[in-house]
């Protein structure tokens, strides 16, 4: 879960974000839930540090096995036709599980935080940057993606505060 003062300052500045109207979203990494470096070749237990963190929506990846609409989602891991990896999660060793996440059907723990709240396709999808093309992938993709349609929904509705995966679901 990373170094805690870290991340109480991460929770610390969340709260205040959702007291004026802001959420902020953090991608839960490309490391799987075994944080899997592929520059170091070693594995520590849990996920992206921030993504732990209570009051941040963390947004995990999806794949698929058939384009189109009626397609049927899955964790993300392997090739995303960007980068070799997988969306991050798991259950925080340091956060309590959230009241929001009480009483959630399918979570791995009923005591400490789960990771992530959502998720979002996190494969390879092309661009054009910057009189580029280019593709682009992974949680980071994903999480821009809620972020995106977090912003659409303040644009409609005003500021929302923190949305938690019980204002999304």
């Amino acid at each position: 879960d990373g170094n805690q003062a870290f991340t109480d300052a991460v929770e610390s500045d969340a709260l205040t974000a959702a007291a004026i109207g802001m959420t902020f979203v953090v991608a839960s990494g490309d490391e799987g839930s075994a944080c899997f470096s592929q520059q170091t070749a070693t594995s520590s237990a849990g996920m992206t540090a921030t993504a732990s963190v209570p009051h941040v929506l963390a947004v995990g990846g999806t794949a698929s096995h058939t384009p189109g609409p009626m397609n049927t989602p899955f964790v993300w891991s392997g090739d995303n036709g960007f980068e070799v990896g997988a969306a991050g999660g798991g259950i925080s060793r340091v956060w309590p599980i959230p009241s929001y996440q009480v009483g959630v059907a399918g979570l791995a723990s009923i005591t400490q935080r789960n990771v992530p709240d959502i998720a979002f396709p996190a494969i390879g999808d092309d661009l054009y940057l910057n009189a580029t093309d280019v593709t682009t992938g992974g949680t980071s993709w994903s999480s821009s993606i809620a972020a995106a349609l977090l912003a659409e929904g303040v644009e409609i509705c005003g500021p929302l505060g923190f949305v938690d995966r019980k204002s999304v679901v």
